[in-house]
């Protein structure tokens, strides 16, 4: 086919306008490629090439041309080019946008980036619109981590962020059973952080605290701490010999009730299988005798038992046998000698470890068990 029949032919599939008067040879074969290929071409404002995956060719008319690359996140390119017959057009664009990698010490916390998250640390060379950024790191029990940078078009960069335990001050004095102030040293789970009384600083997150006397006398519980400010607590320790014959029980996490997980035959009253925290506490290390018990009951202060098949009370030769068959439900049955109060709080104070019923080596709380 002849060269003018092969451009007319051209011009008339890619609907180039030939002007009265002008020459088909005054049309030109121009390729263009961009990087990345995906980019739009547009010749005059007229879209040419919606991508340019393995290349652009077009036929247009010979002379100068307004040539426009462009693509969603990177810098448009722009230019007036003289077109001839055969040219080749490689253009490179910009990005709008470099590669971010943040890392935290320790790993593995939330991110955000200009307040939006970005995922856990570490974010690896994640696109970022260029210009001034802001990265946040927020975590329980660390101190948010701020940093500024700059992101620049076509380039990487690393920010590091060390992270730092978030501390509390706790407001600690210890008491003996006589409300005096004793010396003593403060572990904060099991690290030891300095002697009460003071004001120690604690990791914020703590939840464990063991008080120790100079006359080796412990109190172990749990620690809450305020959200903000300080954290004023009185804990009253007792020393000198046990309450009669009574066992120190040290503050503990167990497991309540049913695990039905590995036995199928739980009852409803044994549920829900849960953890439960005891403060320290004391138990007869013995059950209380029918003779024991009886002086309680004379004292109005035990509900008298019901006599029957089994059972102890009233039963000649049974009295230093267990007091058994009696009724929980009942509202009198305090164990005799044993009885306790809720120790008092000052004002704007919290008083751990009070023990009323006696003196002994170690704490009792009469503060319920609380599940966990």
């Amino acid at each position: 086919m002849p060269r003018s029949a092969l451009l007319m032919l051209t011009a008339m599939m890619l609907l180039i306008p030939v002007h009265a008067g002008g020459q088909l040879e005054d049309l030109v074969l121009v390729y263009f490629e961009s990087d990345p290929e995906s980019a739009q071409l547009l010749v005059n404002g007229r879209l040419l090439c919606d991508g340019m995956e393995g290349g652009c060719t077009r036929l247009l008319p010979f002379g100068r041309h307004q040539v426009r690359m462009e693509l969603n996140g990177y810098v448009a390119r722009e230019e007036m080019l003289d077109l001839r017959d055969g040219q080749e057009i490689r253009w490179t664009l910009t990005p709008n946008f470099g590669w971010l990698t943040v890392e935290t010490k320790p790993p593995g916390f939330p991110v955000t980036l200009d307040g939006e998250e970005l995922g856990l640390s570490p974010v690896i060379e994640r696109r970022v619109e260029a210009g001034a950024r802001r990265i946040e790191v927020k975590a329980p029990c660390f101190r948010p981590a701020v940093k500024n940078v700059q992101i620049r078009r076509g380039k990487r960069v690393t920010r590091r962020l060390g992270l730092k335990r978030l501390k509390r001050v706790l407001k600690i004095r210890v008491l003996d059973e006589n409300g005096r102030s004793v010396k003593a040293r403060i572990l904060v789970d099991g690290e030891p952080v300095g002697r009460a009384p003071g004001r120690l600083a604690v990791d914020g997150c703590a939840s464990h605290l063991d008080v120790r006397d100079p006359r080796g006398v412990n109190w172990l519980g749990p620690l809450s701490l305020e959200a903000e400010g300080v954290t004023t607590l009185d804990v009253t320790i007792l020393g000198g010999r046990k309450p009669g014959e009574m066992a120190f029980v040290p503050a503990g996490e167990f497991m309540m009730g049913c695990n039905e997980a590995v036995d199928d035959g739980c009852d409803e009253d044994e549920k829900p299988y849960h953890r439960v925290w005891l403060d320290s506490y004391y138990m007869d290390v013995s059950e209380v005798t029918v003779d024991k018990y009886r002086a309680c009951v004379d004292a109005g202060a035990c509900a008298q038992p019901e006599p029957g098949e089994n059972c102890n009370w009233e039963v000649k030769g049974h009295d230093d046998h267990p007091a058994n068959c009696t009724d929980c439900s009942r509202p009198r049955h305090t164990a005799p000698g044993r009885a306790s109060s809720s120790p008092q709080r000052p004002s704007g104070r919290r008083r751990l470890g009070a023990w009323t019923g006696g003196s002994g080596p170690g704490v009792t709380s009469p503060r319920p068990a609380r599940s966990a």
